[in-house]
């Protein structure tokens, strides 16, 4: 109820309805007639790749092979669960089991937004990235194994039911010696693995899970739901939703939390991932590009900003200039929306505005000179400035809508590169920068669904949240 309170105050903050005392500890709680879902149309990018990878997975469950895997899979569970004390669930554990649900977890894993935020070998407190994601993994497997036995119990003594079901919290001694060993036997078949100790396992679990000396990493509003939760010295719960829901941004939260150095250290070297995977799908898509990173442009010898990737196409003569940003994900904390997205159009509105300062102040052959073009490229440029966001982008749309700008998300650059490769015989940048320009301006603003009329009661404590209706004529 607290983290429900300061979203309704952060709402209020920001403008969006308001809040009324109306003494007595009551207050009144009004909603616009319309509240906009800015970040609709980003999403549906993504879920529509989140929903082909599922597909594409489905297809690989659909095979005789992987459905003798879950025929023995099923099998070994109904024959290793069983009730403790009446109430209680036990279940002992096989190797195929671990090997199945680590596989689940692993796919599943790889859809959450922020898997791939940091290059596998960038190291927190001295610990590889790629060993915290296998913790991560390993613990989510646990908990889809642990719900699956669930529903074997409940089917195999009709007489408890689900919500009756009682979890012995696991041994925390016990689960660290195992996520060694899990990291170790999964990460083996990984390129250039190196193996953790006992005590590089105690760290992981202390970092991915979640007790008294972390109360802080939850306590924005709308943070994700912890993995595992450490309820004494000896103990831990696991926790079923918390496995189903942010598991990835609640790892990213608690490395920032727990390594703020390191985490800043290695943010400045996400840029070069970012150009690295820029190259690689402009490449599937075009032919003949050159590229040039991190270019300052001066004017009378004097900076005046870098650009961080400059795309060059010489037949067209098009020269896309892009800036690169690596948005934080903020999840549904409204004030860490508001700063994040002033922040950015401020940023990339300063970058816009200098670079076209400078492409008028130098024309074509200035650019031409600073970026050591040959006598072969025409005379007329085709130059666009691109502001390219990784996760959020969609509050550029108030300020970007001049020809020679466009702007969008990872998942939507990407998506365009793969509607231009299905659409173009031969594509050129020009086809990729029509393509980004359609995406940014056929998005209607969504609405959410009206929210119907609340009221709630602690204590003494009474407040009524409401949403303004249509006034009729």
């Amino acid at each position: 109820m607290i983290q429900h309170g300061r979203r309704v105050a952060q709402t209020v903050s920001k403008g969006i309805g308001k809040i009324e005392d109306l003494g007595g500890n009551q207050f009144l709680i009004t909603l616009p007639q319309d509240t906009y879902d800015d970040d609709f149309h980003e999403r549906e990018v993504v879920e529509h790749y989140h929903k082909e990878s599922r597909r594409l997975f489905n297809g690989v469950r659909s095979l005789n092979e992987w459905k003798e895997i879950e025929s023995k899979v099923s099998d070994k569970i109904y024959d290793l669960v069983y009730p403790f004390m009446e109430h209680f669930i036990g279940y002992d554990s096989d190797p195929i089991l671990d090997e199945y649900f680590f596989a689940l977890a692993t796919h599943e894993t790889s859809l959450q937004e922020g898997y791939d935020s940091y290059h596998y070998a960038v190291e927190f407190g001295g610990i590889r990235m790629q060993h915290y994601m296998l913790g991560l993994q390993f613990m989510i497997s646990s908990s889809l194994k642990h719900y699956r036995c669930c529903k074997v119990l409940v089917e195999k003594h009709p007489e408890i039911r689900l919500e009756d079901i009682l979890t012995i919290s696991a041994d925390v001694d016990t689960f660290i010696e195992n996520l060694h060993d899990a990291v170790n036997y999964f990460g083996s078949g990984y390129k250039e693995f190196s193996e953790i100790s006992i005590e590089q396992a105690k760290r992981i679990f202390e970092v991915l899970t979640y007790s008294r000396d972390n109360l802080d990493i939850i306590d924005a509003p709308g943070s994700p739901h912890p993995i595992f939760i450490r309820n004494s010295e000896e103990g831990l719960i696991k926790s079923i939703f918390g496995a189903q829901s942010e598991p990835v941004r609640y790892m990213l939260e608690s490395l920032r939390f727990n390594f703020p150095k390191d985490y800043d250290k290695n943010q400045t070297g996400r840029e070069v991932s970012f150009q690295r995977a820029c190259r690689r799908v402009l490449n599937d898509s075009f032919k003949d590009l050159a590229y040039l990173e991190n270019i300052k442009i001066r004017t009378n010898n004097q900076v005046l900003t870098d650009i961080d990737l400059v795309v060059l196409e010489k037949k067209t003569g098009t020269i896309l200039l892009i800036q690169l940003k690596h948005q934080e994900l903020y999840g549904a904390d409204i004030h860490a929306k508001s700063i994040r997205t002033e922040r950015l159009n401020k940023q990339i509105s300063s970058w816009m505005d200098t670079v076209q300062r400078w492409l008028i102040t130098v024309g074509n052959q200035g650019v031409k000179s600073t970026f050591r073009l040959d006598s072969g490229w025409p005379d007329d440029l085709n130059i666009f400035r691109i502001a390219l966001s990784r996760h959020y982008a969609h509050s550029l749309k108030s300020i970007l809508c001049i020809e020679d700008t466009a702007f969008s998300t990872w998942p939507q650059f990407y998506n365009c590169n793969q509607i231009v490769t299905r659409d173009c015989p031969n594509p050129i940048l020009m086809d990729l920068v029509k393509s980004l320009k359609e995406s940014q301006e056929k998005t209607d603003r969504i609405t959410h669904l009206t929210e119907p009329t609340i009221q709630w009661k602690i204590g003494e404590l009474e407040f009524c949240t409401s949403q303004e209706v249509e006034e009729c004529t």
